[in-house]
């Protein structure tokens, strides 16, 4: 098992394949801004639970392209552009457009 950081599998700009019934969390901040964990950063143990609460929960009906705005490794979630909002997706729930 390496230690390294994994690379994500896409990048910024790349439309993909998000499948039906996948949970999509919106946050007040996009990754990397100090303000998305401050609130939260004591009352966690885990790291990967250090982030703060979502301002909002749902789940796609139907399966999606979708387009990568970025990706945050300690999550390891990607951003992504739905019906004209931001949401944030486990990075295992997108997959690569067959062409």
């Amino acid at each position: 098992m390496s230690l390294t950081k994994r690379a994500s599998r896409f990048k910024p700009g790349d439309l993909v394949y998000l499948p039906a019934n996948v949970t999509l969390l919106q946050f007040r901040s996009p990754p990397g801004d100090p303000q998305r964990d401050v609130e939260i950063r004591e009352l966690n143990e885990h790291p990967t639970l250090r982030t703060a609460p979502p301002i909002a929960v749902a789940s796609n009906e139907k399966p999606k392209h979708v387009l990568v705005v970025g990706y945050d490794h300690t999550t390891r979630r990607y951003e992504v552009a739905l019906d004209g909002a931001v949401w944030s997706v486990y990075h295992e729930d997108c997959y690569r457009l067959e062409t």
